[in-house]
């Protein structure tokens, strides 16, 4: 058993530019920690699997085809595979959240045109 920090991990390319690191990857599942600056957003997508977004801090609002929905640090918000979601940062502070695929996805996410 190791520890595992977000120093550590490998940086994810990402169409959003933005602080994304791998924690974790296997068959079974991927956890990557995202940093969303305050006023920022991801871009909209639909991954090709299950998703749990877990925040760590501050305050997500997650927009999907399923709804709108503001979510605070210790909250998790499952997310069905193939639905096209979006997280927001539109508070004024930090949003650090994980974001857990199952299992690990064999292709990219759908991007929105």
């Amino acid at each position: 058993m190791k520890p595992i920090t977000v120093a550590e991990s490998p940086v994810v390319s990402s169409p959003n530019g933005l602080d994304a690191h791998r924690l974790f990857a296997s068959p079974l599942a991927e956890v990557v920690h995202i940093h969303l600056p305050a006023g920022h957003a991801l871009v909209r997508h639909a991954s090709p699997v299950d998703t749990l977004l877990y925040i760590i801090s501050g305050t997500a609002t997650i927009e999907s085809d399923a709804g709108r929905v503001e979510a605070e640090a210790g909250t998790l918000v499952p997310h069905p595979r193939e639905t096209f979601h979006r997280v927001r940062n539109e508070t004024g502070n930090r949003l650090e959240f994980l974001v857990v695929k199952l299992p690990r996805p064999d292709r990219p996410p759908r991007m929105e045109e």
